[in-house]
């Protein structure tokens, strides 16, 4: 994982211990720190001053590629979803998993905290844009679930992938995707 200025012609830092391409990246709200998912299956947080890896998230977590990673406002809890549809909420100062949700069909492909963190958002290849609940998964931490009763909301679109959800500072998601008729 190379960290970059945008007035430099080369990195600052370079990051270096996935075991695989690394896929996704977030800086944390606190931007001294960074995370990463690759294909190893693993979530780093790095200290981006020291170039150290400070958190391995993979205890019970991810068992294929990590490819979308987000943090909730307040910096201590970390959404992460894989190829195999699953998005996975950790709790951050203990690396200990909080929530598993079999979310999509498909590869998740971008995940996203509201602004008060109490909602995120997953899209994935399946055509579908889903919004969950995170209080509900807060309330039983470590349990694996399908998810359903967190489930608030699934938004279908007819042939369109959903390749990026966001929420804005007054929490209306928006939502992307290349048309195909």
């Amino acid at each position: 994982l190379r960290v970059w200025r945008v007035d430099k012609n080369q990195p600052i830092r370079m990051l270096c211990n996935h075991l695989g391409d690394v896929r996704c990246c977030a800086f944390h709200p606190n931007p001294s720190l960074l995370a990463s998912g690759s294909d190893d299956a693993a979530v780093r947080v790095w200290d981006v001053q020291a170039a150290k890896c400070v958190r391995l998230l993979c205890q019970h977590g991810h068992a294929s590629a990590v490819g979308c990673i987000d943090f909730a406002q307040g910096g201590l809890t970390l959404a992460s979803g894989d190829d195999e549809g699953m998005l996975l909420i950790w709790h951050l100062p203990t690396a200990r998993l909080i929530r598993r949700l079999q979310a999509h069909a498909a590869p998740l492909w971008s995940v996203a905290f509201s602004h008060e963190g109490a909602h995120i958002a997953t899209s994935a290849g399946d055509c579908t844009l889903s919004v969950w609940g995170l209080n509900a998964a807060a309330a039983a931490v470590g349990a694996n679930s399908a998810g359903t009763s967190l489930l608030l909301s699934r938004l279908h679109t007819k042939s369109t992938s959903v390749v990026c959800a966001r929420y804005t500072r007054t929490n209306v998601l928006l939502a992307t995707g290349a048309f195909t008729a």
